[in-house]
């Protein structure tokens, strides 16, 4: 898709007037191919039709029957919708509500009135995720297919873990710490994940067997995280942010040799596709303090300096090698 407002986009509010408003405002900025739902089961008819694909769904929170939030759900476990930008355009502005709906799996979050100027950037968003999500499914779906070469793949590359559960796109990250807004993220801290030596595991195997891999070390951050409220990503370069809830801190040290543990059952192939084992670095805590003028995304890049940092510090030796 080469422009953003080709877009084909869907629209679910129970509210006919607000449905007017977005016509009014996708006509004067150029959108020409949106659609409109009064109801999560009318939009779920939709998204179902096989002859029917959308680039971008927008949806209501408060509806009659189906909310907005339980919808969202229901999407993201259709598979063709799985990475689909899903912006919540919504009256409800509580903390409860935006948490529930990035952890339904949410892209983005936007309250009413909805200005126009912030909703075309939001959508201007949209169509570079969906641009970037295209090429990491396409990147993925050679992964998983082919055992030549890299296929295009790049250590950088924030490739999607279809195995893990309960994962966000390191942006849907970014923007939910944005619509909270600094005083509601200080409740978070970032902390940094870093596989020592990432980089050599990469240059040293397949492309299957590197994806492996990174769902071995997430699904190992997942269940040392799994006492904790938390939110996790994948940002490339081998490295995880992990969202913490400041009410269940976290010893990063006891926390890496958790992992360590964790990772032990996955050891055997580690070593058979690489010669070496996988390490996790963990740095500290970050988050802003209540009065700082820095972005509420802040910490998402202090944490990961951070993580790199204490590998550095620690020599970043190479993950051990067979002998």
């Amino acid at each position: 898709m080469e422009n953003q407002r080709d877009m084909r986009i869907l629209s679910v509010d129970d509210e006919a007037i607000f449905h007017d408003i977005l016509d009014t405002i996708f006509t004067v900025q150029g959108y020409r191919r949106n659609l409109r739902a009064r109801s999560g089961a009318e939009a779920l008819t939709l998204l179902r039709d096989p002859d029917r694909q959308f680039d971008c769904i927008l949806l209501d929170i408060q509806m009659p029957g189906m909310d907005g939030i339980e919808l969202c759900g229901h999407i993201r476990a259709m598979p063709k919708y799985a990475t689909t930008p899903i912006l919540m355009l919504t009256s409800m502005s509580e903390q409860g509500y935006i948490d529930q709906a990035f952890a339904a799996g949410a892209s983005d979050y936007l309250t009413k009135p909805i200005n126009e100027v912030e909703l075309n950037a939001r959508l201007r968003a949209a169509f570079h995720s969906i641009n970037e999500n295209q090429r990491i499914e396409a990147l993925t779906w050679q992964v998983e297919t082919t055992s030549v070469d890299k296929v295009g793949m790049r250590f950088a590359d924030p490739i999607n873990l279809p195995e893990v559960k309960d994962m966000m796109a390191y942006l849907a990250m970014q923007n939910f710490l944005l619509t909270l807004g600094n005083l509601r993220a200080h409740s978070w801290s970032a902390i940094g994940f870093q596989i020592v030596g990432g980089a050599q595991f990469f240059a040293a195997t397949q492309p299957r067997d590197f994806l492996e891999m990174l769902q071995d070390v997430a699904i190992s951050i997942r269940d040392g995280l799994k006492t904790h409220s938390y939110r996790l990503a994948y940002a490339g370069n081998g490295e995880f942010v992990a969202l913490i809830d400041k009410s269940t801190p976290v010893d990063p040290d006891e926390l890496q040799d958790r992992l360590m543990d964790l990772l032990e059952p996955f050891e055997e192939f580690h070593l058979a596709a690489s010669g070496q084992t996988v390490q996790i670095c963990v740095g500290e805590p970050c988050s802003n303090s209540l009065l700082t003028l820095a972005a509420a995304t802040a910490p998402l890049d202090r944490a990961l300096q951070s993580v790199r940092q204490k590998a550095a510090l620690a020599g970043s030796a190479p993950i051990a090698a067979t002998g």
